[in-house]
């Protein structure tokens, strides 16, 4: 599904996201903040899924947005987070490097950051 970003990134960061023995399965997403009014969908349809609020690490409503043709993961739309969109970012082959690391508290022991220990925070609002 092709997008165009009308903007730089404002932020670029690792999530380190629930451990799997919770209810996620990845270690790691790589995501990139960027204001809603910014992007902009050139083909295609995305679909939404409404994750209940008690699911939401902000205890917030989250719309989670994929493609409608291969459900290939988008963006997120948070209300916490009413005027951007966190993005989905390629893991490799992205010459975009983490800014911060957030749910730090969600590590793993073998887990080490990767940025600077001030851009490294166990919550994310």
């Amino acid at each position: 599904m092709p997008i165009v970003i009308r903007q730089p990134y404002a932020t670029h960061y690792v999530v380190i996201v629930l451990t799997s023995d919770d209810h996620d399965s990845e270690v790691f997403s790589y995501l990139g903040f960027v204001s809603r009014e910014n992007l902009k969908i050139l083909q295609g349809e995305p679909k939404g899924y409404k994750q209940p609020a008690e699911a939401a690490r902000s205890g917030k409503e989250v719309i989670r947005y994929f493609c409608g043709d291969c459900g290939t993961p988008l963006w997120a739309a948070a209300e916490s987070a009413p005027e951007t969109y966190s993005i989905k970012l390629a893991m490799f082959g992205n010459s975009l490097p983490p800014a911060m690391e957030i749910f730090w508290k969600h590590a793993h022991d073998w887990q080490k950051p990767i940025v600077p220990a001030e851009m490294v925070f166990e919550e994310w609002y």
